[in-house]
Protein backbone atom coordinates (compact mmCIF):
# COMPACT_ATOMS: atom_id res chain seq x y z
CA UNK A 1 0.00 0.00 0.00
CA UNK A 2 1.19 3.72 -0.65
CA UNK A 3 1.44 6.13 1.69
CA UNK A 4 0.47 9.49 0.65
CA UNK A 5 3.60 12.25 -0.52
CA UNK A 6 0.46 15.13 -0.03
CA UNK A 7 2.08 18.71 -0.19
CA UNK A 8 0.03 21.73 -0.79
CA UNK A 9 -0.79 22.50 -4.56
CA UNK A 10 -2.16 25.05 -6.11
CA UNK A 11 -5.06 24.26 -7.87
CA UNK A 12 -6.09 25.42 -11.32
CA UNK A 13 -8.38 28.00 -11.11
CA UNK A 14 -11.85 26.94 -10.53
CA UNK A 15 -14.72 27.17 -13.69
CA UNK A 16 -16.45 30.21 -13.70
CA UNK A 17 -19.77 28.07 -12.98
CA UNK A 18 -22.66 28.96 -11.19
CA UNK A 19 -22.60 26.51 -8.19
CA UNK A 20 -25.48 23.93 -8.72
CA UNK A 21 -26.19 23.76 -4.61
CA UNK A 22 -24.30 23.74 -1.50
CA UNK A 23 -23.62 20.44 -0.86
CA UNK A 24 -25.01 18.72 2.53
CA UNK A 25 -22.64 17.77 5.33
CA UNK A 26 -20.49 15.25 4.09
CA UNK A 27 -20.96 11.91 6.07
CA UNK A 28 -17.82 11.17 7.95
CA UNK A 29 -18.36 7.38 7.66
CA UNK A 30 -20.17 4.73 6.14
CA UNK A 31 -22.17 4.52 9.38
CA UNK A 32 -22.87 7.89 8.95
CA UNK A 33 -24.49 7.19 5.97
CA UNK A 34 -26.68 4.80 7.38
CA UNK A 35 -28.09 7.46 9.79
CA UNK A 36 -28.95 9.91 7.35
CA UNK A 37 -32.79 10.47 6.80
CA UNK A 38 -33.06 13.62 4.26
CA UNK A 39 -32.37 13.95 0.87
CA UNK A 40 -30.10 16.73 -0.32
CA UNK A 41 -31.62 19.76 -2.23
CA UNK A 42 -32.09 20.03 -5.84
CA UNK A 43 -29.87 21.50 -8.26
CA UNK A 44 -30.96 24.77 -9.81
CA UNK A 45 -28.82 25.98 -12.90
CA UNK A 46 -27.54 24.75 -15.56
CA UNK A 47 -24.31 25.53 -17.31
CA UNK A 48 -23.35 27.15 -20.95
CA UNK A 49 -24.99 25.83 -23.93
CA UNK A 50 -27.02 23.59 -22.50
CA UNK A 51 -28.96 20.29 -23.75
CA UNK A 52 -31.30 17.99 -22.27
CA UNK A 53 -30.83 13.94 -23.28
CA UNK A 54 -32.58 11.05 -22.64
CA UNK A 55 -30.85 8.16 -22.66
CA UNK A 56 -33.79 5.10 -23.37
CA UNK A 57 -33.74 1.90 -21.16
CA UNK A 58 -31.70 -0.36 -21.52
CA UNK A 59 -33.57 -3.61 -23.54
CA UNK A 60 -36.22 -0.90 -24.85
CA UNK A 61 -36.98 -1.03 -28.83
CA UNK A 62 -36.06 2.59 -29.38
CA UNK A 63 -32.21 1.83 -27.78
CA UNK A 64 -30.57 5.31 -28.73
CA UNK A 65 -30.18 7.95 -27.32
CA UNK A 66 -31.81 11.61 -28.19
CA UNK A 67 -31.13 14.91 -27.46
CA UNK A 68 -33.05 18.27 -27.46
CA UNK A 69 -31.03 21.04 -28.64
CA UNK A 70 -31.54 24.36 -26.91
CA UNK A 71 -33.21 25.18 -30.30
CA UNK A 72 -35.70 22.65 -30.10
CA UNK A 73 -34.20 20.22 -32.35
CA UNK A 74 -33.69 16.66 -31.75
CA UNK A 75 -31.25 14.47 -32.67
CA UNK A 76 -30.36 10.31 -32.53
CA UNK A 77 -26.50 11.04 -31.75
CA UNK A 78 -26.22 9.05 -35.23
CA UNK A 79 -24.58 11.64 -37.00
CA UNK A 80 -20.96 11.77 -38.54
CA UNK A 81 -19.57 14.88 -36.74
CA UNK A 82 -18.17 15.59 -33.44
CA UNK A 83 -18.83 18.31 -30.83
CA UNK A 84 -16.36 20.79 -32.89
CA UNK A 85 -18.10 20.12 -36.26
CA UNK A 86 -15.24 17.64 -37.77
CA UNK A 87 -15.96 14.47 -38.93
CA UNK A 88 -15.58 11.49 -36.68
CA UNK A 89 -13.21 9.82 -38.25
CA UNK A 90 -9.94 11.86 -37.00
CA UNK A 91 -9.44 12.21 -33.85
CA UNK A 92 -9.17 16.05 -32.62
CA UNK A 93 -7.29 17.63 -29.59
CA UNK A 94 -8.80 19.06 -26.74
CA UNK A 95 -9.61 22.99 -26.38
CA UNK A 96 -11.25 26.31 -25.93
CA UNK A 97 -13.26 26.72 -22.91
CA UNK A 98 -15.12 24.51 -20.86
CA UNK A 99 -18.93 23.83 -22.29
CA UNK A 100 -21.66 22.18 -19.95
CA UNK A 101 -24.69 20.39 -21.12
CA UNK A 102 -27.36 19.85 -18.56
CA UNK A 103 -28.87 16.23 -19.49
CA UNK A 104 -31.42 14.11 -17.91
CA UNK A 105 -31.40 10.38 -18.22
CA UNK A 106 -33.72 7.39 -18.04
CA UNK A 107 -32.66 4.36 -16.27
CA UNK A 108 -33.92 0.73 -16.99
CA UNK A 109 -36.12 1.37 -14.10
CA UNK A 110 -38.07 4.38 -15.67
CA UNK A 111 -36.18 6.45 -13.03
CA UNK A 112 -35.07 10.44 -14.18
CA UNK A 113 -31.73 10.97 -13.24
CA UNK A 114 -29.91 14.50 -13.56
CA UNK A 115 -26.62 15.45 -14.67
CA UNK A 116 -24.17 17.73 -16.33
CA UNK A 117 -21.49 16.83 -18.74
CA UNK A 118 -18.73 19.18 -18.60
CA UNK A 119 -15.95 19.15 -21.31
CA UNK A 120 -13.76 21.11 -23.71
CA UNK A 121 -15.48 23.05 -26.21
CA UNK A 122 -13.72 21.43 -28.68
CA UNK A 123 -11.92 17.78 -29.25
CA UNK A 124 -12.97 13.75 -29.94
CA UNK A 125 -11.87 10.66 -28.97
CA UNK A 126 -11.49 12.28 -25.32
CA UNK A 127 -10.91 10.15 -22.51
CA UNK A 128 -13.90 10.59 -19.62
CA UNK A 129 -14.82 10.03 -16.16
CA UNK A 130 -17.97 9.69 -14.48
CA UNK A 131 -18.48 10.98 -11.01
CA UNK A 132 -20.43 10.08 -8.45
CA UNK A 133 -20.92 11.65 -5.21
CA UNK A 134 -22.05 10.29 -1.35
CA UNK A 135 -24.99 9.70 0.28
CA UNK A 136 -27.11 13.09 0.78
CA UNK A 137 -24.76 15.57 -1.36
CA UNK A 138 -25.40 15.37 -5.19
CA UNK A 139 -23.33 16.21 -7.97
CA UNK A 140 -22.49 19.90 -6.76
CA UNK A 141 -19.67 18.02 -4.65
CA UNK A 142 -17.58 18.01 -7.76
CA UNK A 143 -18.05 21.48 -9.11
CA UNK A 144 -14.14 22.62 -7.66
CA UNK A 145 -12.74 20.07 -9.24
CA UNK A 146 -14.02 20.03 -12.73
CA UNK A 147 -11.80 22.57 -14.07
CA UNK A 148 -8.79 20.68 -13.07
CA UNK A 149 -10.48 17.47 -15.11
CA UNK A 150 -11.60 19.49 -18.30
CA UNK A 151 -7.59 20.77 -18.27
CA UNK A 152 -6.01 17.92 -18.60
CA UNK A 153 -9.02 16.94 -21.63
CA UNK A 154 -11.08 14.97 -19.92
CA UNK A 155 -15.10 14.67 -20.31
CA UNK A 156 -16.78 14.56 -16.59
CA UNK A 157 -20.47 13.57 -16.04
CA UNK A 158 -21.71 13.97 -12.60
CA UNK A 159 -25.12 12.46 -11.74
CA UNK A 160 -27.57 12.67 -8.76
CA UNK A 161 -28.27 9.50 -8.17
CA UNK A 162 -32.06 8.74 -7.46
CA UNK A 163 -33.17 10.14 -4.11
CA UNK A 164 -30.99 13.13 -4.25
CA UNK A 165 -30.59 16.87 -5.67
CA UNK A 166 -32.58 16.86 -9.02
CA UNK A 167 -33.42 13.04 -9.45
CA UNK A 168 -36.67 11.32 -9.02
CA UNK A 169 -36.71 10.00 -5.60
CA UNK A 170 -35.80 6.62 -4.45
CA UNK A 171 -38.50 3.45 -4.03
CA UNK A 172 -38.83 2.50 -0.63
CA UNK A 173 -36.46 3.62 2.45
CA UNK A 174 -33.79 6.58 1.44
CA UNK A 175 -31.02 4.01 3.47
CA UNK A 176 -32.00 1.15 0.92
CA UNK A 177 -30.00 2.94 -1.81
CA UNK A 178 -26.81 1.99 0.40
CA UNK A 179 -27.42 -1.91 -0.42
CA UNK A 180 -30.23 -2.21 -2.98
CA UNK A 181 -28.43 -3.75 -6.20
CA UNK A 182 -31.90 -2.41 -8.29
CA UNK A 183 -31.52 1.13 -7.71
CA UNK A 184 -28.57 3.15 -7.63
CA UNK A 185 -26.51 0.75 -9.83
CA UNK A 186 -29.13 1.25 -12.77
CA UNK A 187 -28.37 5.26 -12.51
CA UNK A 188 -24.39 4.62 -13.03
CA UNK A 189 -25.21 2.20 -15.68
CA UNK A 190 -27.46 5.46 -17.64
CA UNK A 191 -24.88 7.45 -16.84
CA UNK A 192 -22.24 4.97 -18.28
CA UNK A 193 -24.28 4.54 -21.59
CA UNK A 194 -24.84 8.23 -22.16
CA UNK A 195 -20.54 8.55 -21.86
CA UNK A 196 -20.30 5.72 -24.56
CA UNK A 197 -22.99 7.32 -26.72
CA UNK A 198 -21.32 10.60 -26.51
CA UNK A 199 -19.22 11.92 -29.52
CA UNK A 200 -16.36 13.57 -27.98
CA UNK A 201 -15.70 10.39 -25.58
CA UNK A 202 -13.46 7.40 -26.85
CA UNK A 203 -16.03 4.88 -25.35
CA UNK A 204 -12.37 2.54 -24.61
CA UNK A 205 -11.39 5.01 -22.59
CA UNK A 206 -14.47 5.50 -19.39
CA UNK A 207 -13.37 5.85 -15.92
CA UNK A 208 -15.71 5.94 -12.74
CA UNK A 209 -14.24 8.39 -9.64
CA UNK A 210 -16.64 8.14 -6.57
CA UNK A 211 -16.66 8.89 -2.81
CA UNK A 212 -18.34 6.78 -0.13
CA UNK A 213 -21.35 5.64 -1.86
CA UNK A 214 -20.33 6.75 -4.92
CA UNK A 215 -17.00 4.85 -4.34
CA UNK A 216 -18.98 1.35 -3.72
CA UNK A 217 -20.51 1.73 -6.80
CA UNK A 218 -17.54 2.40 -8.91
CA UNK A 219 -16.21 -0.61 -7.92
CA UNK A 220 -19.73 -2.42 -8.76
CA UNK A 221 -19.92 -0.85 -12.09
CA UNK A 222 -16.69 -2.25 -12.97
CA UNK A 223 -17.82 -5.31 -11.75
CA UNK A 224 -19.71 -5.26 -14.34
CA UNK A 225 -19.53 -5.64 -18.07
CA UNK A 226 -20.21 -2.10 -18.23
CA UNK A 227 -17.12 -0.44 -20.03
CA UNK A 228 -15.58 0.61 -17.28
CA UNK A 229 -11.34 0.79 -18.24
CA UNK A 230 -10.34 2.03 -14.61
CA UNK A 231 -11.74 2.85 -10.62
CA UNK A 232 -10.89 5.19 -8.63
CA UNK A 233 -12.78 4.66 -5.43
CA UNK A 234 -12.62 6.85 -2.37
CA UNK A 235 -13.80 5.37 1.20
CA UNK A 236 -15.16 2.59 -0.39
CA UNK A 237 -16.43 -0.64 2.15
CA UNK A 238 -16.91 -4.46 0.98
CA UNK A 239 -19.85 -5.42 2.78
CA UNK A 240 -22.24 -2.71 1.00
CA UNK A 241 -20.29 -3.18 -2.43
CA UNK A 242 -21.03 -6.89 -2.00
CA UNK A 243 -24.52 -6.05 -1.67
CA UNK A 244 -25.11 -3.96 -4.47
CA UNK A 245 -23.36 -6.78 -6.47
CA UNK A 246 -26.65 -8.95 -5.65
CA UNK A 247 -24.10 -11.71 -4.84
CA UNK A 248 -21.85 -11.33 -8.28
CA UNK A 249 -18.19 -11.55 -8.28
CA UNK A 250 -15.98 -8.03 -7.35
CA UNK A 251 -13.50 -8.12 -10.52
CA UNK A 252 -12.35 -4.69 -11.21
CA UNK A 253 -9.73 -3.54 -13.90
CA UNK A 254 -7.10 -0.54 -12.96
CA UNK A 255 -7.71 0.68 -9.63
CA UNK A 256 -7.07 3.41 -7.39
CA UNK A 257 -8.20 2.96 -3.51
CA UNK A 258 -7.93 6.03 -1.11
CA UNK A 259 -8.96 5.75 2.62
CA UNK A 260 -8.32 7.36 5.94
CA UNK A 261 -6.31 5.01 8.12
CA UNK A 262 -9.04 5.29 10.99
CA UNK A 263 -11.86 6.27 9.22
CA UNK A 264 -14.76 3.52 10.50
CA UNK A 265 -12.59 1.63 12.85
CA UNK A 266 -10.02 1.05 9.70
CA UNK A 267 -12.70 -0.53 7.74
CA UNK A 268 -12.09 1.69 4.45
CA UNK A 269 -8.23 1.09 4.70
CA UNK A 270 -9.09 -3.07 4.89
CA UNK A 271 -11.52 -2.97 2.34
CA UNK A 272 -8.63 -1.34 -0.17
CA UNK A 273 -6.22 -4.08 0.93
CA UNK A 274 -8.72 -6.77 -0.04
CA UNK A 275 -9.58 -5.04 -3.12
CA UNK A 276 -5.60 -4.76 -4.61
CA UNK A 277 -5.72 -8.49 -5.41
CA UNK A 278 -9.18 -8.49 -7.44
CA UNK A 279 -8.03 -6.35 -9.62
CA UNK A 280 -6.72 -7.62 -12.88
CA UNK A 281 -4.64 -4.28 -13.53
CA UNK A 282 -2.66 -1.99 -11.25
CA UNK A 283 -3.93 -1.40 -8.22
CA UNK A 284 -2.71 1.08 -5.83
CA UNK A 285 -4.07 2.43 -2.46
CA UNK A 286 -3.43 5.80 -0.86
CA UNK A 287 -3.98 4.96 3.18
CA UNK A 288 -4.32 8.23 5.00
CA UNK A 289 -1.62 7.81 8.32
CA UNK A 290 -4.01 8.59 11.35
CA UNK A 291 -6.95 10.43 9.35
CA UNK A 292 -10.62 9.46 9.65
CA UNK A 293 -11.21 11.40 6.45
CA UNK A 294 -13.87 10.16 4.49
CA UNK A 295 -14.92 10.29 1.16
CA UNK A 296 -15.60 13.98 -0.22
CA UNK A 297 -13.92 15.14 2.80
CA UNK A 298 -10.58 13.31 1.35
CA UNK A 299 -10.95 15.66 -1.79
CA UNK A 300 -11.15 18.31 -0.73
CA UNK A 301 -8.85 18.68 2.12
CA UNK A 302 -5.77 17.49 0.33
CA UNK A 303 -5.36 19.28 -2.70
CA UNK A 304 -3.08 16.42 -3.95
CA UNK A 305 -6.18 14.24 -4.52
CA UNK A 306 -7.54 15.13 -7.83
CA UNK A 307 -3.94 15.98 -9.82
CA UNK A 308 -3.11 12.36 -8.44
CA UNK A 309 -6.30 10.63 -9.83
CA UNK A 310 -5.98 12.44 -12.84
CA UNK A 311 -2.40 11.00 -13.26
CA UNK A 312 -3.79 7.18 -12.79
CA UNK A 313 -6.27 7.64 -14.96
CA UNK A 314 -3.79 9.31 -17.47
CA UNK A 315 -1.97 6.08 -16.90
CA UNK A 316 -4.42 3.43 -17.16
CA UNK A 317 -7.61 4.76 -19.68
Amino acid sequence: MLLPKFAPTSLTAALCIVPLLTACATDDAESDDAAASDTAGSSGSTGPSAETSTTSPQGSDDAASTTEDADGTTSDGSNDTTVDGTSSGACVEPGGDPVQDAITLTTADGKSISGIVTRPSTGSCLPAALLLHQFSNTKSQWDAHLATFIERGYVTLAIDLRGHGESDPQDGAFNDLLTDPDQAPLDVQAALEHLQGHQAVDTSRIAVVGTSIGANLAVVAASQDLGVRATVAISTRLTPVQSLLGGAQIAVGPLLCYAGETDGGGDQAMTCGALEPLSSGPADSVILPGSSAHGVTIVDTFPETIPSILDFLDANL
